[in-house]
């Protein structure tokens, strides 16, 4: 049975990559945040990976690259890391299952936790329908460091998809979602096709108890 819409998680489902984690290790190349910020990324990834994002925190740690800087200025940059550090990570598994729902006429719809001007290019490139994620407020062109509505991680990720299906009078029931990590469990559980991406130990383990589709994808043939 087809779907009536299709949410897809970003990192470590769509990509073999973090864009957070991207996108901290090209500011650091240029000098615009801290080199330590780099180890921490990677340590705030493997939280996550475990479901256990400390939220508030993390939320700050990215917030500070956007605070008072203006849109003009991140745009590029933005662009920089799609074409250095995204373009080449993204699973070609991904874009064909992409590809193959919007021609069905499927909408697709990117559901990340992660914030629009990283995401926008990545966005683009994979040709998905609508994007639902973190909004950073912006005041007379510049970021003021604050979040415009919901940090779009855990149970505000669900209340997205939830929010999504009403405005288009479907069902969670009705729609399908591919995630990768603990973190996607909610996710995972109010859908009607759940499709689990290269999951760690204990995701494939639920996924095995619970009757989830496990897929492995991969960057090439």
């Amino acid at each position: 049975m087809q779907p009536e819409a299709v949410f897809f998680d970003m990192d470590f489902t769509v990509l073999a990559v973090d864009c957070e984690l991207a996108w901290k290790n090209l500011l650091a190349d240029h000098g615009m945040c801290a080199e330590e910020d780099r180890v921490l990324a990677q340590h705030y990834i493997e939280l996550h990976d475990i479901g256990k994002t400390p939220r508030d925190e993390y939320l700050q740690f990215m917030l500070r690259d956007f605070t008072d800087r203006t849109t003009v200025e991140l745009a590029p940059l933005a662009d920089r890391n799609f074409e250095k550090n995204i373009r080449h990570k993204i699973y070609l598994d991904a874009l064909r299952t992409i590809a193959a729902y919007r021609n069905l006429g499927i909408p697709t719809i990117l559901l990340s936790g992660s914030m629009r001007p990283i995401l926008e290019p990545i966005a683009g490139h994979l040709g998905i329908d609508e994007v639902i994620c973190t909004e950073l407020e912006v005041q007379a062109g510049r970021f003021t460091g604050r979040v415009d509505g919901l940090y779009r991680i855990q149970e505000h990720k669900v209340s997205g998809a939830i929010d999504w299906c009403r405005r288009r009078g479907t069902v969670p029931e009705c729609v399908a979602f591919y995630g990768d990590s603990m973190s996607d469990i909610p996710m995972f559980e109010i859908v009607g096709q759940p499709h689990v991406v290269n999951p760690n130990e204990p995701l494939a383990a639920q996924a095995a108890e619970q009757g989830w589709q496990v897929l492995r994808w991969q960057l090439e043939e």
